[in-house]
């Protein structure tokens, strides 16, 4: 190094970088030699959210200065991200600016809400209402815990559902059914499952949008399930039927979730409100893991997947499940490279097909991982490490931009309400170009002819497509167009989620300027594809995604 050139770097350190600099690209400041600078970008290209994604620190979650503990986050269809934390206010967030906080505190007298949600379960209605089931605060069996209420992303509004739940719940999972009732057959079902009552885990009972009411379910059979978890791990399958992963949540210690084992199964209506049980392999210890379901055009066509979660043997690893064979089985685990046990770990997919694991430990940030279950050789890539513990009271979800948002997380060493008050995003690689530029993103400016912005289109705006039938995308980069999919928000709490599928569309181009997609179809159930809102992505051959356009599929 020259003297000229050392002078300049110290010069640096006074001015710009007193602590020093955090980025290789930073010394491209100096005047380096064209080996050496030649040398450090491949260095950053190598080393770049190309390579593994960023993680951006926004800005404190404290609406008007005050920090917000959260425990609940859910995209809606307005693109808004809700909170929840004890008590009966609403926070909405609009994560279009990334720079300056833009939170709309809603409360009780703006709502209509007058109980705690806290700690209830929650899933989308047909009409993109979200439904949210007991809770009642930050220990079981309040008194208001057996009410339901349903949030109006348009209006803003919460009401009270007309019916009460058969029992209080708290810790309850709610998953939206294919089921179709009424004359017009446009309206659906929620399954509601678990959540502690003041006598122990409370059975099964169904929510009807026709009757805005409850009715129990009737399992017979055999097999019976306590779901001693909580919050257990349910997904909806194509067929109808609902999945069981024993997941969910064991207890508040740090340490050992020893003793919560149960067998994986899959619940099947036989009647209105009846069905049975059937399991499937050895019993299996994911407790304060995370479930979901992979969906997809070719064979096999659907895996449940379980991540993190229990013993030390199963906690830093992955398994999949194909319930579509005469004997489902569970794969053999695979182990997250970095060994990092993690508990209450997040499960995000992306649009891509691929699914970005994140958080799970108490104490350390450690990396966070891309997870690809359709590559047996390398299927996981690291990626960037998170600037704050996110577990327990932690909440990720899928962002309309095709980034993951972080909020919330309790303390080190039990279940404290959330201390990391900070919102954070992560931009996966497929956002960037190999040399860490921004990637040029495919671009949806129409769908059916329709101008997006136009506020005529549909009764709240947005934009309607039925199940099975085509719809025009116009987009100028059609002829790069590679995977068009449909992905159902996320509404998630203490690491469970019922809502997150990933859809494939088929597609052709039809156009200079569009392509024809087809809505995916379910027969009778639409159980492949449930009626509600979701984004809609159209891919090109890197993988980049457009900005995510809401659509209801109905």
């Amino acid at each position: 190094m020259t003297r000229e050139t050392a002078a300049e770097l110290l010069q640096l350190r006074d001015t710009d970088f007193p602590f020093g600099m955090p980025h290789a690209r930073d010394l491209l400041r100096i005047k380096l030699p064209d080996t050496l600078v030649d040398r450090l970008d491949d260095l950053a290209q190598q080393f770049g959210a190309a390579q593994y994604g960023r993680w951006d620190l926004l800005y404190p979650l404290a609406p008007n200065g005050v920090a917000f503990e959260i425990e609940h986050a859910v995209l809606l269809h307005t693109s808004k991200v809700m909170f929840l934390a004890d008590g009966p206010n609403t926070l909405l967030w609009n994560p279009s600016d990334e720079t300056t906080p833009k939170f709309d505190m809603l409360s009780d007298s703006e709502t209509g809400l007058t109980v705690s949600l806290l700690c209830g379960g929650h899933s989308f209605l047909s009409d993109g209402k979200l439904l949210m089931v007991g809770g009642g605060g930050f220990s079981p069996g309040a008194a208001t815990s057996n009410q339901a209420w349903k949030f109006d992303p348009d209006s803003k509004k919460w009401t009270q559902t007309a019916g009460l739940m058969s029992t209080r719940r708290w810790y309850p999972t709610a998953v939206t059914l294919g089921t179709e009732e009424g004359p017009a057959g446009h309206s659906g079902q929620v399954l509601i499952a678990s959540g502690q009552d003041e006598e122990g885990a409370a059975a099964m009972e169904l929510y009807s949008e026709v009757t805005d009411s409850f009715t129990p379910v009737t399992v017979t059979g055999p097999v019976t399930k306590d779901f001693q978890q909580l919050y257990p791990g349910l997904n909806l399958l194509p067929g109808g039927e609902v999945s069981y992963v024993p997941t969910g949540f064991g207890n508040c210690g740090s340490g050992s979730v020893y003793g919560l084992s149960d067998t994986a199964a899959y619940f099947t209506f036989t009647g209105a409100a009846t069905g049975q049980w059937t399991e499937v392999g050895p019993p299996m210890n994911r407790t304060k893991g995370m479930s979901g379901l992979l969906l997809r055009r070719n064979p096999p066509f659907v895996r449940v997947i379980a991540v993190g979660g229990g013993a030390p043997g199963t906690s830093s690893t992955v398994q999949t499940l194909n319930p579509s064979t005469f004997s489902p089985a569970w794969d053999p685990s695979s182990s997250i490279p970095d060994g990092e046990a993690r508990v209450n770990v997040a499960t995000v997919l992306l649009p891509d097909g691929t699914v970005f694991v994140a958080g799970g430990t108490q104490t350390t940030t450690p990396a966070s991982w891309i997870y690809d279950p359709d590559t047996a050789v390398t299927p996981w890539r690291q990626m960037d490490e998170l600037n704050a513990p996110r577990h327990y009271h932690s909440c990720l979800l899928l962002l309309p931009n095709g980034k993951v948002m972080a909020a919330g997380g309790a303390s080190a060493g039990g279940c404290t309400s959330s201390v990391e008050n900070t919102i954070e995003v992560f931009s996966p690689p497929y956002l960037f170009n190999p040399d860490g530029t921004l990637a040029t993103r495919p671009a949806i400016v129409s769908i059916d002819g329709k101008p997006l912005g136009d506020p005529a289109i549909g009764p709240t705006g947005h934009y309607g497509v039925h199940h099975g039938h085509n719809f025009v995308i116009g987009t100028p980069q059609a002829d790069e167009v590679a995977k068009v999919v449909l992905v159902r928000p996320m509404a998630v709490t203490h690491q469970t989620d019922t809502e997150q599928r990933v859809l494939e569309c088929d597609f052709v181009r039809t156009g200079d300027q569009e392509v024809t997609a087809t809505a995916p179809d379910g027969g009778h159930s639409h159980a492949i594809a449930p009626r509600g809102y979701y984004m809609l992505f159209v891919l090109n051959s890197s993988g980049t995604p457009s900005m995510g356009r809401f659509v209801h599929l109905h």
